[in-house]
């Protein structure tokens, strides 16, 4: 990847940089940027619906980096019959897409949930699981 912690005082800016340049060409709107101690956040909108895009180095498996957000409906709307899916849709390609054109990149591993079964030998997708 373009950076590593420790070499620059802002790792993940070009990536951020990179995000917040492209990110609008694919429908996403990104309203801001906020440094937080080796991590970026970009507050994006995509339709009506607004997501933090994080950006920070996986100190765990070192060497790579992490591009993640958080769906922002939560069980209740659901339970409403609420829906994100098409907003989830678009920021996922929309930030395939983007990444598609950041030089340095070899190789990019699409899981469906942060945090769950992410580990070397989790099963992964080369492009974002749009179903």
């Amino acid at each position: 990847m373009p950076t590593v912690p420790g070499l620059t005082p802002s790792p993940g800016e070009a990536i951020v940089a990179h995000l917040k340049a492209t990110l609008p060409a694919f429908g996403v709107q990104v309203l801001g940027h906020e440094d937080v101690e080796y991590a970026h956040e970009l507050k994006c909108t995509v339709h009506a619906r607004t997501y933090c895009v994080s950006v920070s180095y996986d100190w765990v498996s070192a060497g790579w980096w992490e591009v993640f957000w958080n769906p922002v409906i939560g069980l209740i709307g659901k339970l409403r019959g609420q829906s994100e899916d098409e907003e989830l849709r678009c920021l996922a390609t929309a930030v395939s897409q983007s990444l598609d054109s950041l030089p340095g990149i070899q190789e990019r591993r699409w899981y469906k949930e942060y945090g769950v079964g992410v580990g070397p030998e989790a099963p992964y997708s080369p492009t974002p699981q749009l179903d």
